[in-house]
């Protein structure tokens, strides 16, 4: 159906002649090269432009399948008024390539169009600016209407150029201006190039300004974005200040009209721009104009138009690429390119932070996305003013990074944003962010060294520290450094075994001294050093160790129980992670493991902390069940000391209470029955659970938790953590050997 046949779409209207009529015999044609290497889009475009009429010519279409195909017949383009160009087709950035080539080609008046099936991926703005791309759409954005829009928009800009190079007066200059401001990437430095162009073209000095309403609001408040000659002092202001009547009321004419408005030595001309944008130009005359610069006006106001739509583009690339969407902040690539100034400048030296909201995904579930996103705007404006950094950005889900010098960044400014709740639609909001702040005295080798250290101090602050907002320094830089070495050195002793070693601490009944079972505790020596679980235990958690390890500790007590002579009521108990407690699969797992070193369930005990319990999420208590079911022992490690609640009992299957050492090196017989292990012992007695008493280190101490009832401990007393192959358990199960 030919284009202006098109029955009742306000779409088709905007393009279409009123007095059109299609040509019996059309004697031109619109030829269209399609440059894409998926055969649907060269099928969907040949269907959608199907008995097509622009400007009562019908249109030819192109069709090449690769870039490298259209280079090999670019003869074929000489007459081609418009380029469709897919941006990914033998590479990445094939698209672009051809553009260049193209260009390079001398094919200056054909106006191409990016195409792009994948909506995140955007050219470089040098790209657009250089090789004057008209339109970047995706795919998915091209209906029919669109692309048919698109098309007449790009032809009557080629028509336009093309009747501008048969011209002999003014073509130089129309071309030159025409480039000049595709290249303007702001809106003050486009807006100078029209104003000194318009003036050049009717060869009187710049006397005038330009306007730009951003919002189509009321037109005497639009700002004044430039101005020369009489009107210099405008700039800055709004129209509702300029002092000439007649250029006032020009300028409403001009608001109104789709036309250059001539009169009374006043050009005014209109260019909008989707969605709300328009700019209005005004340049003083010299006197009537004649016929041949009216012809070059009107030329350039078509250039114009489509200069200032490429600003558009560029303008909403730069903000998509620089500027969070959801917060209105500056995103991670402004960060980047501030720091990677900064460290250009070459200065004594700046000052980074990085704060991060630790229950920013709890805000999330609990108040929605909307909420959550006015939470973080509140938090970035809270954080802007502190101490008023220079650059603050949203670089993450929850994180923000602020960039300066020492005086505008600092520690207390940044805890006294966080000190009340944030109130967000009648919500209020707490904040509980840790904060890393960096000095960058020396000049660094790169910003992502930069970045990556500011991030593993943060990781190391939020695991090691308690503060909420740390200074990096040259201490804290010294243990971040020891502990990215021991994660890539736990990673090979996981991998060949090196270093890694299991030992054993016996429990013991405290009437008896008999040995009734033992714990198994993983040892790592490292270059000679003999390093803490508390050190590399955190470690293995974060990177992902902890299944493998304790399958070590599992296969070293299968090998040293098969060993042993020993009876059914002695048991190993072996720690867990609570971080492998999180996976659904992990206790299926560990019983695979169990039985592949030979071990029965009643002699396995499995310890959770009571962090563990006391997140009580399904996903963990279906784990400890599934391993309760199948026969094991389950303990509550460190009793007392996370965050205690009887109601764990009504969800988890707990068979053995360890009061933890804290409870323990303060007893003695005077103060048993005060104690916090007094309290814990008859609650144990009350539910029917075991109870054992860690760190038990003195006679006394021994002499006090017997005096309270607890018939179980272990401690330096009673033997102190030795390798498997000193400890041999006897037929009976006493210890044989307590070394």
């Amino acid at each position: 159906m030919p284009m202006n046949s098109q029955p009742d779409n306000d779409d088709f209207m905007d393009f279409v002649e009123d007095d059109a009529a299609p040509k019996a015999e059309p004697l031109r044609k619109w030829r269209v090269a399609i440059i894409d290497d998926d055969e649907a889009v060269h099928e969907s475009t040949r269907f959608a432009l199907r008995d097509v009429q622009v400007f009562d010519c019908p249109i030819e279409l192109l069709h090449f399948s690769s870039a490298e195909e259209a280079r090999r017949h670019v003869d074929a383009f000489r007459d081609v008024a418009v380029a469709f160009v897919d941006v990914v087709m033998e590479t990445p950035d094939a698209g672009l390539r051809l553009v260049r080539d193209l260009r390079e080609a001398g094919l200056g008046d054909m106006r191409i169009v990016l195409r792009t099936g994948q909506p995140g991926y955007a050219p470089e703005l040098s790209v657009v600016s250089k090789y004057e791309i008209d339109d970047y759409r995706t795919k998915s954005e091209l209906t029919q209407t669109r692309l048919i829009t698109v098309l007449t928009s790009c032809i009557r800009a080629y028509n336009q150029i093309c009747m501008i190079n048969r011209s002999r007066v003014g073509l130089e200059m129309i071309v030159d201006s025409s480039t000049t401001l595709f290249r303007r990437t702001n809106l003050e430095l486009f807006s100078w190039g029209v104003l000194t162009q318009i003036a050049a073209l009717l060869q009187v000095s710049p006397r005038g300004f330009v306007c730009v309403n951003s919002q189509a609001g009321d037109l005497l408040e639009s700002r004044i974005v430039n101005a020369a000659g009489r009107f210099s002092d405008l700039l800055g202001k709004s129209c509702r200040e300029i002092p000439d009547a007649l250029a006032l009321d020009l300028l409403r004419k001009a608001s109104s009209s789709e036309r250059a408005v001539i009169e009374d030595g006043f050009f005014a001309l209109r260019v909008s721009s989707p969605p709300d944008s328009e700019l209005i130009a005004l340049v003083e005359t010299e006197g009537p104009l004649a016929d041949t610069e009216l012809a070059l006006l009107e030329l350039f106001s078509s250039n114009i138009a489509i200069a200032f739509d490429n600003l558009s583009l560029v303008e909403r690339l730069d903000q998509l690429a620089f500027t969070d969407p959801h917060v209105n902040a500056p995103n991670l690539n402004a960060f980047d390119a501030a720091l990677r100034q900064r460290i250009q400048a070459a200065d004594k030296g700046f000052r980074l932070a990085l704060v991060e909201i630790e229950a920013y995904h709890e805000i999330l579930a609990d108040y929605g996305i909307p909420v959550s996103q006015r939470f973080l705007r509140s938090v970035y404006g809270a954080l802007s003013e502190a101490s008023h950094p220079p650059m603050v950005a949203r670089i993450g889900d929850g994180i923000f990074a602020l960039l300066g010098d020492e005086a505008n960044i600092r520690r207390d400014a940044i805890t006294a944003a966080f000190e009340t709740p944030f109130e967000v639609e009648e919500a209020e909001i707490v904040a509980r962010p840790k904060s890393v702040i960096m000095d960058v005295d020396e000049k660094p080798a790169s910003a992502v060294g930069v970045m990556c250290d500011a991030m593993s101090a943060l990781t190391y602050a939020k695991q090691s520290r308690r503060e909420a907002c740390v200074h990096f320094d040259a201490d804290m830089r010294r243990e971040v450094g020891r502990r990215s070495r021991l994660q890539a050195a736990l990673k090979q002793a996981v991998k060949h075994g090196d270093g890694l070693g299991v030992v054993v601490q016996p429990k013991v009944n405290l009437l008896t001294d008999e040995c009734v079972g033992v714990e198994a505790l993983l040892r790592w020596r490292h270059e000679d050093e003999q390093i803490s679980p508390s050190e590399f235990v955190p470690l293995a958690e974060a990177i992902g160790l902890t299944q493998p390890l304790t399958d070590f500790v599992i296969g070293s007590v299968g090998e040293w129980y098969a060993k042993q002579n020993v009876n059914e009521a002695f048991s190993v108990a072996i720690n867990l992670s609570m971080e492998d407690l999180n996976h659904p699969g992990f206790a299926r797992r560990l019983l695979r493991q169990v039985k592949l070193a030979g071990l029965r369930p009643e002699a396995v005990e499995f310890e959770v902390t009571e962090g563990i319990a006391m997140k009580n999420r399904p996903v963990v208590v279906r784990q400890v069940g599934i391993l309760r079911d199948a026969g094991h022992r389950i303990s509550l490690d460190d009793f007392g000391t996370g965050y205690s609640s009887l109601s764990q009992f009504d969800h988890l299957p707990i068979d053995v209470l360890k009061i933890d050492r804290s409870f323990v090196n303060t007893l003695s017989t005077v103060s048993a029955k005060r104690s916090i292990a007094a309290v814990v012992l008859n609650m144990a007695e009350a539910l029917n659970v075991q109870c054992v008493a860690e760190g038990i280190e003195t006679e006394e101490q021994k002499q006090a938790l017997l005096f309270l009832g607890c018939e179980t401990g272990q401690g330096f007393l009673m033997g102190r953590p030795q390798p498997m192959s000193d400890f041999a358990i006897g037929a009976a199960g006493h210890s044989a050997s307590l070394h």
